[in-house]
């Protein structure tokens, strides 16, 4: 088994285009050469101790192939005290059995390859901050389906409320995936799809000097 190659290329553009509007967009081209699969299965015969037929399929590096993408990441200082950001991603993958593996197994891991991570993600974010020691933030989340999992797109959010009583003293209210009582994000390594379930959490924290 040998190293796997990335060849890799990206650009960027980043521009204040107001004095409270910043937009970051990125774009890459990845070249991938020699990735892990399984090699070509083959028989093999042995008499003893017990007689038997095995089935042997070698790790090999089977698998070229490309990754494409793009990233927009817009943040707009709505006032002093609110600000949003929002991120939006895209994903292609196109893998295939390197040559002197077509047509094997090695199918089944492009395959595989392909269909790993999710095409679609976005995020939107929103902070305020309020007189008097108070905050809300929300934080949206969109993910496309993964198809090699079996595992559908989903859509969920958090929201946080926070409270600083004084120098030392903060406590917040917090809810993680509020948009339905769970979603699957991605199966255990049993094939079993695990869900993330709905949580609602408060937190007393305090802080001070070592002085």
């Amino acid at each position: 088994f040998q190293s796997e190659i990335l060849i890799s290329y990206d650009a960027g553009y980043r521009q204040l285009l107001t004095r409270n509007l910043f937009a970051d967009v990125a774009a890459f081209h990845n070249r991938y050469e020699k990735l892990e699969g399984y090699g070509n299965a083959f028989f093999s015969h042995i008499t003893a101790p017990i007689p038997a037929t095995l089935l042997n399929v070698p790790i090999a590096n089977s698998v070229d192939g490309n990754t494409d993408g793009i990233e927009i990441a817009p943040d707009w200082k709505v006032a002093r005290w609110w600000e949003l950001k929002g991120n939006y991603s895209y994903l292609h993958i196109k893998t295939q059995p390197r040559p002197q593996f077509a047509g094997g197994i090695a199918q089944v891991n492009a395959t595989s390859y392909n269909g790993t991570s999710p095409h679609r993600q976005t995020t939107a974010q929103s902070y305020m901050d309020f007189p008097h020691g108070f905050d809300f933030n929300l934080d949206y989340r969109f993910v496309s389906r993964i198809p090699a999992q079996k595992v559908g797109g989903y859509q969920t959010a958090d929201a946080d409320v926070g409270w600083k009583v004084n120098r030392n003293w903060q406590f917040s209210v917090t809810g993680r995936n509020l948009l339905q009582p769970q979603h699957q994000e991605f199966n255990g390594d049993n094939g079993n799809r695990v869900g993330i379930r709905r949580a609602v959490y408060a937190r007393l924290t305090w802080s001070g000097s070592s002085r």
